[in-house]
C-alpha cells in the first residue's frame, strides 16, 4: 500500500500548490467528490504530505455518514497515516464525547510536533459545536449555590453539551 501512497502523489498535484510552496499559495480548503473506492484515502494521505519532502499538514475529511467515515479510517490506517476520528455525539455515549476531547486536544497541541494528520468526520459529527477555550470554566461542587441555574443552562450549550 506504501508504493501505492507512493505513485498516487507522483500522479496527483493538488491545486495551488498546496502541498508546497509558501502559505500564500496554498488554497484554504478544496472540495472534491465522487470518488471511488479508495481513493479518497489515497488523496487524504497526499495531502497530508505523507511520504514527500514538504511540511506535513493536517487534513479534515468530511463525509456523508458514518459507514464513509468508519471505512476511510480503516483505509488510511491501512495506509500508515496517522488519523484521529471526531464522530457524532450520541446522547449518553460518554466514549464518543471523550473521543470529540482527545481529538480537540492532539489538535491544539499538533503545531508542537506537526505530523500528517487526517481528521475524519461525518457530516452530522462536523455541525455539532465544539466547546470554544474563551467560554470560561465552571466548578460544581456538591451543595454549592455559587451558579444560578439558569447562567448554567446558558453555558453548558457554549460547551458543547
Amino acid at each position: 500500500m506504501k508504493k501505492a501512497l507512493k505513485a498516487f502523489g507522483l500522479l496527483f498535484q493538488p491545486p495551488g500548490n498546496f502541498l508546497g510552496g509558501g502559505e500564500d499559495s496554498a488554497p484554504n480548503s478544496i472540495s472534491i467528490s465522487s470518488l471511488t473506492g479508495s481513493a479518497d484515502a489515497f488523496l487524504a494521505a497526499t495531502l497530508t504530505g505523507e511520504g514527500r519532502n514538504t511540511s506535513p499538514k493536517q487534513v479534515l475529511v468530511i463525509t456523508p455518514g458514518i459507514p464513509d467515515a468508519e471505512r476511510l479510517s480503516a483505509d488510511l490506517s491501512e495506509l500508515g497515516v496517522k488519523t484521529l476520528e471526531f464522530p457524532v455525539l450520541v446522547e449518553g455515549d460518554k466514549k464518543s464525547f471523550g473521543i470529540r476531547l482527545k481529538t480537540v486536544s492532539a489538535l491544539k497541541a499538533w503545531s508542537i510536533n506537526p505530523y500528517p494528520l487526517v481528521v475524519v468526520a461525518p457530516i452530522a459529527a462536523a455541525l455539532i459545536p465544539v466547546a470554544d477555550d474563551s467560554s470560561g470554566n465552571i466548578s460544581l461542587k456538591a451543595g454549592d449555590s455559587g451558579i444560578e441555574f439558569r447562567d448554567l443552562t446558558t453555558k453548558l450549550p457554549q460547551f458543547g453539551y
